[in-house]
C-alpha cells in the first residue's frame, strides 16, 4: 500500500488505500520443518478453544490459557473472517473473548513463503514452534508485517495462534504468498488441518 499526501486548506493529510499499513513486530525470517502425520489421523480445520474475559494484550490471554481450560466447540474451517459487529466463528459474543488455535498449515510446495495475519485485535502466531507473527495489543483491522518462511518440502507445518477481541469490529485472516506468486492471498480452508482427538 502506498500512502498519498493530499493538500486540504494548507494542511497535509495522509490518505490511505483500503488496505491497512502493515503493523506489529518485525520478525526475522524463519525455517520450518514439515510434520510427519498420517492422513487418516487428520481432520479439516483448526482446533479452536475460546475464553471469555477482557484482554488488552496477548500476554494476558496466554497467562489465562496456561491456567484455565477453554471451551472447545467446532473447529475453525478457514481463517478468513472479518466482522464489523465483532463476532467471529463460534465465539457467540461480540466482545471480550479470545481464541487459541492449534493445527497444521499444508504448504503445497517448497521454497520461501511470505505469511501474515490480518487481525483486530491482538494476535501472536507460531509456525513449527517459532514466533512468526506478533501484533499483540489492541488495534483496528490491519495486516501484520509479513515474515519469510522457508519450507523445505511440501507438507504440514504445525501452527499455534493466540488471538483476542476486545470490542468493536473483529478480524482474523491468515494470508500467504508462495514462491513466484505476485501477491498475498487468504490461505484456503483446505490447507488447514488438525489431528483427530
Amino acid at each position: 500500500m502506498i500512502p498519498r499526501t493530499l493538500a486540504a486548506g494548507g494542511l497535509a493529510l495522509l490518505a490511505l488505500t483500503d488496505t491497512a499499513l502493515a503493523q506489529g513486530k518485525s520478525i526475522e525470517p524463519i525455517s520450518v520443518t514439515t510434520a510427519s502425520v498420517a492422513e487418516d489421523k487428520l481432520t479439516p480445520g483448526i482446533r479452536a478453544s475460546y475464553w471469555y474475559a477482557e484482554f488488552e494484550h496477548v500476554d494476558a490471554f496466554v497467562k489465562v490459557a496456561e491456567k484455565k481450560q477453554g471451551w472447545t466447540p467446532a473447529p475453525i474451517a478457514a481463517l478468513d473472517k472479518c466482522d464489523a459487529n465483532g463476532k467471529l466463528y463460534e465465539a457467540g459474543v461480540i466482545e471480550n473473548y479470545a481464541i487459541k488455535g492449534t493445527g497444521f498449515v499444508r504448504f503445497p510446495k517448497e521454497g520461501e513463503w511470505k505469511v501474515a495475519m490480518k487481525s483486530n485485535d491482538g494476535i501472536r502466531v507460531f509456525l513449527d514452534g517459532k514466533l512468526a507473527i506478533e501484533d499483540p495489543a489492541v488495534h483496528g483491522d490491519r495486516m501484520s508485517k509479513p515474515i519469510s518462511v522457508t519450507v523445505p518440502a511440501a507438507g504440514l507445518v504445525p501452527m499455534e495462534f493466540f488471538y483476542f477481541q476486545k470490542k468493536g469490529s473483529a478480524c482474523l485472516q491468515l494470508h500467504w504468498q508462495g514462491p513466484g506468486e505476485a501477491a498475498m492471498s487468504i490461505v484456503p480452508g483446505t490447507a488447514l488441518l488438525h489431528q483427530k482427538p
